[in-house]
């Protein structure tokens, strides 16, 4: 007899990849993914950022330090590595600077003998690097899908079987991106389901307490007139997902769970008083 199947427990491997961002939402498009779920827009300073990178890997007897950092820049010195196999000394020629403004998000160079380096920064303004993909795994599956994470450290998590058609359009969408996605089906045992709701409860019962502490933060803050409705709507949203988070989980583990239930109950009642103010 097929035992039924409660979810999947998922991991995965990225190769240290670049993906320009026009390239990935035709990726999504294409697997079916929606494009909300992609990382968003690079800023400046994290392109700032990777260039540097990149020109230390490159070049590497060149030193990139940092100069100076204030409110209206941050200054990073090219700094070239000679050795002098005479008297045995090494020599270090300052090659040029790089100065990051965080005004309007722009790179200019102290003289100008590195000016190629602006091609990395425009480069890395458009495109994703492996980190930011592995970000947006986590932020897909935790956040988009309601999956467990399994280790403290990350990278294993579970993802329940109402979710198990998503995980077949992010399967495709990683390997385009030269990963692979792992997937292990976790079947309805005797032990299976009281350890996966273990793993839950506790996580699922101190998320609602944190959401009912921050609504009633806004509920305060309301009589005052000091939340934008952006904020509001914003958290609502919030509250009707983590809902729907924790009514999945109740269901695909079929425990009664009164106690989280009645926490969710004062978490709708909370809103709903909010919203009724």
């Amino acid at each position: 007899m097929m035992l039924p199947v409660k979810g999947e427990v998922v991991f995965w491997t990225l190769r240290e990849t670049e993906v320009e961002r026009a390239r990935l939402e035709r990726i999504f498009e294409e697997c079916g993914l929606p494009k909300e779920w992609m990382p968003s827009s690079v800023r400046g300073r994290k392109a700032f950022r990777e260039a540097l990178r990149a020109v230390e890997r490159m070049e590497r007897d060149l030193l990139v330090r940092k100069i100076l950092e204030d409110e209206e820049r941050i200054v990073y010195g090219f700094v070239r590595e000679v050795p002098d196999t005479r008297d045995l000394e090494l020599e270090y020629d300052n090659v040029d600077a790089i100065i990051f403004h965080k005004d309007d998000q722009t790179i200019s160079f102290k003289v100008g003998a590195r000016t190629d380096v602006r091609g990395l920064f425009e480069k890395y303004l458009v495109t994703y690097t492996s980190d930011d993909l592995r970000r947006m795994l986590v932020d897909i599956l935790v956040n988009r899908l309601g999956a467990l994470t399994l280790r403290e450290t990350g990278g294993v998590y579970f993802v329940p079987a109402p979710q198990r058609e998503w995980l077949d359009k992010i399967e495709d969408m990683v390997e385009r991106v030269s990963g692979r996605l792992y997937r292990i089906e976790v079947v309805d045992r005797e032990k299976t389901g009281p350890s996966l709701f273990a793993i839950w409860y506790a996580g699922a019962k101190e998320e609602v307490v944190r959401a009912i502490e921050d609504l009633e933060r806004i509920a305060e803050r309301m009589v005052e007139g000091d939340v934008p409705s952006r904020t509001l709507a914003s958290k609502i949203k919030e509250v009707r997902a983590l809902r729907e988070k924790v009514e999945m989980y109740i269901d695909l583990f079929e425990f009664k769970a009164e106690e989280l239930r009645s926490l969710v109950a004062k978490l709708d009642e909370t809103a709903r008083r909010m919203l009724g103010a």
